[in-house]
C-alpha cells in the first residue's frame, strides 16, 4: 500500500494535515490525523466494491451506498472521495508525521502563506485522464498533484475560497 502526505511547510518545518493510503484497485483511504472536538479522527475509506464512507472514533458519520464506479473497473467520470477543509489554526497546529517524509510515496507540501484567505481546502478524487477534479463551489484550484503509482488515478487538489473582498452583498 503507497502512503502519500499533504503538508504544511513552515520554515524547516512541517505538519501533517492529511494522510491518502491506496492499495491499486483495491481501496483509498483518507486520514485527518488531528482531533477534532465534534467529530474525533475523521477519514474517509473507498472500498473495491465501489461503497465509501466516512467514519471517526468508530461512528459512520456519512455512508454512501449509492453506485460509485468499482475501484477494479474503468472510471467513466471523476469520483470526489473526500474533501478537508483546513483553517490556519489547524495549520499552526499540525504535528510533525510520525514516519519520516522520505517514507512517503508521495509530499505535497502548502506554504504557510497560501492561508492568506483564513482557510484551504484539500480534495481527494478519482481523476481519470484527462479529465479535470470536480469544482469545489467557490473556491480556485491552486494546485493539482496526481499520486505516483496509484490505480485507479488519484490526485490531490489544493483549493483556496475566491477572494470576494471586493463584491457587493445585497440582501432581498
Amino acid at each position: 500500500m503507497s502512503r502519500h502526505a499533504v503538508v504544511v511547510r513552515r520554515g524547516s518545518s512541517a505538519g501533517l494535515v492529511c494522510e491518502v493510503s491506496c492499495e491499486p484497485r483495491r481501496i483509498i483511504v483518507v486520514l485527518a490525523p488531528r482531533k477534532d472536538e465534534d467529530c474525533g479522527f475523521p477519514h474517509a475509506t473507498y472500498h473495491v466494491d465501489g461503497t465509501c464512507h466516512i467514519k471517526s472514533l468508530g461512528a459512520t458519520l456519512h455512508d454512501e451506498r449509492r453506485s460509485l464506479p468499482r475501484l477494479d473497473g474503468p472510471f467513466p467520470r471523476p469520483v470526489n472521495v473526500f474533501a478537508l477543509t483546513v483553517d490556519s489554526k489547524m495549520a499552526e497546529l499540525a504535528k510533525p508525521p510520525r514516519t519520516r517524509l522520505s517514507d512517503y510515496a508521495d509530499v505535497i507540501e502548502i506554504p504557510v502563506s497560501e492561508f492568506d484567505r483564513g482557510q484551504l481546502m484539500i480534495s481527494v478524487d478519482v481523476v481519470p485522464p484527462p479529465e479535470s477534479a470536480p469544482s469545489q463551489y467557490r473556491n480556485e484550484r491552486i494546485l493539482d498533484h496526481d499520486l505516483r503509482d496509484t490505480v485507479p488515478p488519484v490526485r490531490i487538489t489544493i483549493w483556496k475560497p475566491l477572494d470576494t473582498s471586493g463584491e457587493l452583498c445585497v440582501l432581498a
